[in-house]
């Protein structure tokens, strides 16, 4: 359901819009023209092939992001939170248009901002030479960034995958405290089998060889990254850079 612009909604987009090099005047003048729209957990914001005509700026919330890798199966590629964005990524159907590349879904109750393709080409036709090319070296290495990271995750065992995405995970929606690093999200075993690519049951398997090892716990539906587990910054230098250039 689409809702008016909120200044609270601004007030976490501005920080994020800024960082990726665009000057404060036009931050202001794409603030003003964004619509705010709010999903029920589970409503579909984007199928696959669907005209990539809006980008999507979570506000607040979660949003998973998939790869349809069949009629019936799809693999879980990301999940978004508050200030990240979705349906940047397009591809050129048969008939040359636009087109989602993945698809999307509001993992949790969402508010997004919505800002379609034609006010932010009319925002960056507005920069000076200068700006334009800090924008696109921002931009070129958070997609290298993106893809040696995927690279470098294919390259990984099940018990590595599943590693990197626990301490990306505790890296960008963790909360620090005395025993370790508890994860907000509440993740299901499917959910992980997804993010890695395995079955469930090689997922529960590993999870319960990181909990007899004393790498990981539980606190009811959350993990707790364990102190000194060793799941922490040092295996995110390239996805830690991709979260920093965007």
């Amino acid at each position: 359901m689409k809702t008016p612009a909120n200044d609270d909604g601004d007030q976490k987009l501005i920080p994020k819009l800024a960082q990726i090099g665009l000057p404060k005047k036009l931050v202001d003048e794409l603030l003003e023209h964004h619509i705010c729209a709010s999903y029920a957990k589970g409503e579909s914001l984007f199928r696959q092939g669907s005209p990539a005509e809006v980008v999507f700026w979570v506000l607040g919330g979660l949003v998973a992001v998939y790869v349809p890798t069949s009629a019936e199966e799809r693999l879980l590629l990301d999940i978004a939170g508050p200030g990240e964005t979705v349906g940047f990524a397009d591809f050129l159907n048969a008939k040359s248009r636009h087109v989602q590349a993945f698809e999307a879904t509001a993992l949790s109750k969402c508010t997004l901002a919505i800002f379609t393709r034609a006010q932010l080409r009319s925002v960056l036709e507005q920069l000076d030479a200068t700006t334009l090319t800090e924008l696109l070296i921002r931009l070129n290495t958070y997609w290298s960034s993106t893809a040696y990271h995927r690279i470098r995750f294919l390259s990984l065992s099940f018990r590595e995958r599943l590693e990197m995405v626990l301490a990306d995970l505790g890296y960008r929606f963790g909360v620090v405290e005395s025993r370790g690093t508890i994860l907000t999200l509440e993740l299901s075993h499917d959910s992980l089998a997804e993010m890695i690519g395995s079955s469930r049951p090689m997922v529960s398997r590993l999870i319960g060889e990181m909990t007899a090892e004393g790498r990981i716990s539980r606190q009811g539906k959350h993990y707790i990254l364990n102190r000194g587990c060793g799941l922490d910054q040092e295996l995110l230098a390239p996805t830690a850079l991709q979260r920093n250039a965007a």
